[in-house]
């Protein structure tokens, strides 16, 4: 290959990559920029621009720069024209001021255009983003340093908060102080005002449990088998649909009544007999039992039929319900809150004949009524969305109640247009709830008076997702249709203020758009150019068109949260996997080393349903499946999915390498032949054929990144924290065999001190947002050639992602 005239000689200079401590901000950050070009915390490439070739300028073949003699070897090379070309496209960023937003560049005719550029870069440090991101807000510092003594160095798990600072911060980052009793008393005035005495409200009368049981809730009559405890001591349990199992902070079964000294209630395991399709817990005023929404649907539903015959009937899946079970909570000793040791119990079930519910969404501020807990939205299969009242459950012992609501407070439809339903919402405020179309509009409606106040046309395909940017930014939306990009849309301002990022993506599945109060952006699915991974990207409400990766995922993600009162999201994937990611340490702190935690493994396999004689004239039912839990994983690193997998190959050639040689030792060894390279190599053809079949088969053995296909009930349906400040660390994920793991995920911030008796933690000190913050002394600076960051936990096990005898989720957390 001949080689340009151009890169026969080159000669550099020391400063050309070590800038004199006189140089500009903006000859560090074109250093920076060279030094930092392939690291592997970078934003994401879209698609098409994911090599570099795409991105970069060639020089004209022409010009006088490749004809040009060689320089002298004393001689000082100026730069060559790609150089020039780079930095004349970034001479406009530079021109405005660090805290101001650029605009985005239109020409359609440069390639670039498809990746960001902008103001924010994927090497910008600490407090430049903190600049970018959040300087419209005043006295952000102080939030900023509230955040790094909270969560950042707690990179796996949410911490369990007592200070006041850190639980008002925690609460309510960007708004005032008095902002969530405001907004209480506004809705209560509202609702006073214009709901409680109107006429021709909701209407509602109670169930038999027997009609109840036999129309509207999903039944299970087989029980389930479940393989849990640590991975190389599994023990089988059986449930069945209404009952759970008692687990410990280690996610191990509590099997002793009392449980043994140090072990804590850490949540539990309910059967709920069905496919849950939405979750959510209730938004509540005081501090007591908490209580958990969650729609619920028959396995038949979903199943796999070999004709349309044997399909349930439309008339069959007219009956939907939304089942409110009450978890009892009990205080520590530090002053905490943790699940009590009293098991859930189904306190009340919405019943109604709409159909089944897609999608659910509680009213984001309580209803302070003493018989009431808040507005909840429902959409059902029939394309309408309701929205309901929700009283507080009527205590009858263990008995549940069943309602059946036959007229709803509000409904929101689309009259005299054909085939256009909606396919998701999100509550703007009180009385405020936005809406996506089949058609690809978005539709702002009030409750009261359900009218129709905004229709937009935003997208070409129905939309799939959207959320508001409530509190701080409610009237700024986000939307992500089935083919297109993702887009935002100021409703205040709808015929000038939108944007949107230019990657398209196609995406099939619902509840994976969220909002992030506490970072003030979006977390949402993003295409990825491999089918065998999916990605969680960041994308600030500020910057939007760029990205930052959040978490890559071996199998696809099916539905994803984020914490009302912390910046941890959750991630189901249809392998059965669940994931727990720190936004804040993940996306702010450039090139430090970043890990994942997969909180635990779900396997499930169908068993046959029909019954099966045991003995004599006796019958037992079969179970209607196994399913099989693992946890205590190890903390993996969280890098780019294109440096994961170029290190996997990388990996896979040194073990090729070296089996093939080994392979040729044991060759020369049985002809008795002499070890010598040269010899083996001159004179043994056959040698090397024997060695690169070994090879070849070596290559076929080593997995190198197929796409599997996992079964479709070992998949994470829903996921979402507790909304409640005191109950902020609680997240309940519900799986497709029917279980849904309730669990306490907070850690405490000093284990070695206690608060003292009367007053608030000590807190700790913070930081000043204006130097580069380093999570932890013994923690890279940078990433390793490996690409793996530093692991923790035991040794034991063989399995690398696994931890010796089952370790829970406090030990890998503990540094």
């Amino acid at each position: 290959m001949r080689l340009r005239a151009t890169n026969k000689q080159k000669r550099f200079r020391t400063s050309d990559y070590i800038p004199s401590l006189g140089s500009s901000d903006d000859e560090a950050d074109g250093v920076a920029k060279v030094a930092d070009e392939d690291s592997n915390d970078a934003f994401i490439n879209a698609p098409g621009a994911e090599d570099d070739d795409d991105n970069v300028v060639e020089p004209d073949p022409t010009s006088e720069s490749d004809n040009a003699p060689s320089h002298e070897p004393g001689s000082v090379r100026t730069r060559s024209r790609r150089t020039v070309v780079k930095s004349k496209l970034r001479e406009p960023e530079m021109e405005r001021p660090p805290g101001e937003v650029q605009p985005y560049p239109s020409d359609p005719a440069s390639r670039w255009t498809r990746a960001y550029v902008g103001p924010v870069t994927r090497w910008s440090r600490f407090p430049e983003l903190c600049q970018y991101w959040f300087d419209d807000r005043t006295e952000y510092q102080k939030v900023i340093d509230v955040y790094l003594s909270m969560w950042a160095r707690h990179e796996l798990l949410p911490p369990r908060l007592l200070s006041s600072e850190q639980l008002s911060t925690a609460r309510n980052p960007w708004m005032p102080a008095s902002f969530p009793e405001e907004q209480e008393n506004s809705f209560l005035q509202w609702y006073i005002r214009h709901l409680s005495s109107r006429a021709g409200g909701q209407k509602s009368t109670l169930l038999p449990d027997s009609t109840a049981l036999r129309w509207y809730l999903p039944q299970a009559a087989n029980p389930l088998v479940s393989l849990l405890g640590p991975f190389d001591a599994l023990k089988e349990y059986k449930t069945q649909q209404g009952r759970s199992i008692t687990l410990a902070t280690n996610s191990l079964p509590v099997e002793d009544d009392p449980p043994e000294d140090g072990i804590e209630q850490g949540g539990f395991l309910l059967d709920v007999g069905g496919i849950v399709t939405a979750m959510g817990w209730a938004p509540l005023k005081k501090h007591g039992d908490q209580l958990l929404a969650m729609s619920i649907i028959p396995f038949s539903d979903q199943a796999y039929y070999n004709t349309p015959e044997e399909a349930p009937e439309e008339s069959t899946l007219k009956q939907g319900s939304v089942q409110i079970w009450q978890i009892q909570v009990e205080k520590t000793e530090r002053g905490t809150t943790r699940p009590s040791r009293a098991p859930p119990r189904l306190a009340t079930a919405l019943c109604f004949d709409w159909g089944r519910v897609v999608r659910m969404q509680w009213c984001p501020v309580p209803l302070p009524v003493d018989d009431q807990i808040s507005l909840l939205a429902v959409l059902c299969n029939d394309g309408r969305l309701r929205v309901i009242e929700v009283r507080k459950p009527q205590l009858q012992g263990s008995k549940a109640t069943y309602e059946e609501i036959q007229e709803p407070l509000a409904l929101m439809e689309i009259r005299n247009e054909q085939g256009v339903e909606v396919s998701c919402f999100t509550w703007i405020n009180t009385n405020r709830i936005a809406t996506g179309l089949t058609d690809g509009s978005v539709v702002v409606w009030s409750i009261f008076p359900c009218i129709i106040l905004q229709r937009h046309p935003v997208h070409s395909s129905p939309v799939m997702d959207i959320t508001s940017s409530y509190p701080s930014h409610p009237f700024v939306i986000a939307t992500l249709p089935v083919g297109g990009v993702a887009t935002i849309t100021d409703l205040s301002k709808p015929n000038g203020e939108m944007v949107y990022n230019p990657n398209l993506i196609i995406d099939f599945q619902p509840n994976l758009l969220t909002w992030c109060e506490h970072m003030r952006g979006f977390v949402g699915v993003w295409p990825s150019a491999f089918p065998a991974s999916g990605c969680i990207s960041f994308m600030s409400a500020r910057v939007f068109p760029q990205a930052r990766l959040v978490l890559s995922l071996d199998g696809q993600p099916t539905c994803l949260g984020v914490g009302a009162c912390h910046p941890y999201v959750l991630v189901g994937s249809s392998d059965g996997s669940l994931w727990i990611v720190n936004i804040f340490r993940k996306v702010t702190f450039y090139r430090k080393a970043s890990h994942k935690l997969k909180l635990f493994q779900h396997e499930f396999q169908e068993t046959p349903t029909a019954t099966e004689p045991t003995n004599g004239e006796d019958e037992q039912a079969t179970s209607r499946g196994v399913c099989r839990i693992l946890h205590g994983f190890r903390p993996l690193h969280n890098g780019h999915p294109k440096a994961s997998r170029g290190l996997k190959m990388r990996q896979t050639q040194i073990e090729q390498a070296k089996n093939r040689k080994k392979a040729k030792a044991a060759s020369a060894k049985k002809k008795g032949r002499s070890k010598d390279k040269s010899t083996t190599q001159d004179n043994d053809p056959a040698d090397n054929e024997e060695a690169n079949r070994a090879g070849d088969q070596i290559d076929a053995a080593v997995p190198s990144g197929e796409i599997a296909v996992y079964a479709p009930l070992s998949r994470i349906t829903s996921v979402c924290w507790n909304p409640n400040l005191d109950f902020s660390w609680w997240a309940a994920a519900a799986m497709g065999s029917g279980l849904v793991r309730i669990m306490d995920l907070g850690v405490d911030m000093r284990s070695d001190r206690r608060p003292p008796a009367g007053g608030d933690a000590e807190q700790d000190p913070g930081l000043d947002i204006g130097q580069d913050f380093q999570p932890d002394e013994d923690m890279e600076d940078a990433e390793d050639d490996s690409g793996e960051g530093e692991i923790l936990g035991d040794e034991g096990t063989d399995d690398p992602n696994m931890m010796g005898g089952g370790g829970g989720w406090t030990a890998v957390n503990s540094r």
